[in-house]
């Protein structure tokens, strides 16, 4: 399974996260990541990853689930509510 999807950011960064990790951050700030201490805390957990995208503007994503798992022996399995499992 494959796919590619556009963005828009006016932040520079994409977050890739799975939904059922970060449901506990559903009552906090609207911009919780940008505290330092709290976007370390939920990247060191697993729950997210943030990429630099160096600047605003228009992204094309490309996913790719063909060879999910042939080199990810040690990743940590993530808890999901996701509708694709």
């Amino acid at each position: 399974m494959n796919g590619k999807f556009q963005i828009f950011t006016d932040t520079a960064a994409l977050c890739l996260y799975d939904l059922g990790t970060l449901k506990h951050r559903v009552g906090d700030t609207p911009d919780w990541w940008s505290i330092a201490e709290d976007e370390l805390t939920e990247v060191n957990a697993g729950n997210c990853l943030f990429l630099n995208l160096g600047e605003d503007g228009q992204y094309e994503v490309t996913w790719s689930l063909d060879d999910a798992g042939k080199e990810l022996e040690n990743a940590k399995v993530i808890p999901s509510t996701c509708p694709f499992r």
